[in-house]
This record gives structure tokens, sequence and C-alpha cells, in this order.
């Protein structure tokens, strides 16, 4: 599918129009859990078939819609990574020995994030639970090390 089928919001929302007023036509109960279900039983054929159509065209629509949402969202929370990591590679090339990046790793990050918008607050919360979640690479080759010499002890 191609991005600028996503955005045919036109196209999505008559379709809607139409499943709802076929739904009003043959007294089915909207409110009703799977009532989406209860299109099949439309009696005119033409009229079940558009009806099909089109709440194929909204369920591919909201999936579409779902899908290019959670892309952005990893687009936003790849954003704020890259920010954390130059932030803290600044801070490495700042320091001038151990004591001065001892006190300069993490507190210019801490202090930007401080200054940012709640989006940024909470995106980067999600990169904290993700990072105490998901071991990055380097932890499991460190891990899969410490293992191998414990085996030689």
């Amino acid at each position: 599918m191609l991005l600028d089928q996503l955005d045919d919001g036109a196209k999505l929302k008559a379709a809607w129009d139409r499943v709802q007023a076929a739904a009003r036509q043959y007294n089915i109960d909207m409110r009703q859990q799977g009532w989406f279900g209860q299109l099949d039983r439309i009696p005119a054929l033409p009229a079940r078939r558009q009806a099909q159509a089109d709440l194929q065209v909204v369920k591919d629509g909201t999936k579409n819609l779902e899908f290019f949402k959670g892309i952005e969202a990893l687009r936003a929370l790849n954003r704020i990574s890259l920010m954390i990591y130059s932030t803290h590679r600044a801070d490495i090339s700042a320091s001038t020995n151990k004591a001065d990046f001892d006190n300069r790793f993490g507190s210019t990050w801490e202090a930007q994030l401080k200054a940012s918008d709640n989006r940024t607050k909470q995106l980067e919360g999600i990169i904290r639970v993700l990072q105490e979640k998901v071991p990055s690479d380097s932890a499991i080759e460190n891990q899969q090390l410490l293992d191998a010499v414990k085996k030689f002890n």
C-alpha cells in the first residue's frame, strides 16, 4: 500500500457512512458486540455486497492507520534515542578526565530532559523501560563472555 492511499480519509469516511446507513436501513443494532456480522443477513444481494465491501475498506483503513501510527511511534522513539546518544557523545568528548566524565556524563541529558515537553519525557520513559526489559546486543555479548569465562574457572 502506498502512503498516499492512507491519507484518503474521504473515501474511508464515505465507506463508513454507507456501512452505517445499511445497518440503519436493515435494523441492525450497531451497539451490539459483533454487529458487523449481521451485515451478512442483508436480504438484497447488491446491498449486502456493497456493505461488506465498504466494511472491508473501513477495516483495511483502520488496520493501515494503526500500522502507520506504530511506525510513527517507532520513529519518535528513534529520534529521542538519537538525541540521548548525541548528548552522551558530547559529554564524552567534552570530558577532560575521569572525574570530569563522572560529573558530566548523563547530567547534560537530564537537564535537557527536564526542559523538554511532556511527549519527549514520555518517550524517554519508554526507552528506559525498554532498556530494563530488553537487553542490548552488547549486554547479551558481555553475558555470553562472562558465562564462557565461568566455564573455564
